[in-house]
């Protein structure tokens, strides 16, 4: 096996009420709010408290039933591999978004999801270039 799982990198909530989940966790919880992205088709906000993150997203095609956790995202190494081997023993795989490049088409970072044994959804991502995508995200 080449791959490896360093641990886990997020919880998704699925929410249609982004700013009162948001205010709570930042609150109760000393979360920060590190990106707020509202877009017509979607928003989703990042808060972090230390290592832990918790997004928030709002998109009712991806889930039309808003509930208590979406995904449970992964960080891991290998993904391409990871990805095969998943769909070889028979899991489903959506490669969406896939590879991320920036301007200059360096890779920044993978991710998929699959589908687990009982049908939980499951995010894949791995930092290719982690020092590249921090620069990005400011």
């Amino acid at each position: 096996m080449s791959h490896k799982t360093y641990g886990i990198d997020h919880i998704c909530i699925n929410t249609l009420e982004l700013d009162k989940v948001k205010e709570f966790y930042i609150k109760y919880f000393d979360f920060e709010c590190t990106l707020d992205f509202r877009g017509p088709e979607h928003s989703m906000i990042m808060l972090y408290n230390g290592p832990f993150c918790i997004e928030l997203y709002d998109d009712p095609a991806v889930n039309d039933t808003p509930g208590p956790v979406d995904h449970i995202c992964f960080l891991v190494s290998g993904l391409h591999e990871m990805k095969d081997e998943l769909e070889k023993e028979g899991y489903a795989i959506d490669w969406y978004p896939g590879d991320k490049y920036n301007a200059d088409g360096i890779l920044l970072y993978s991710m998929c999801f699959v589908t687990g044994p009982v049908g939980e959804k499951i995010e894949l991502y791995e930092k290719v270039r982690p020092d590249l995508y921090e620069k990005s995200k400011k």
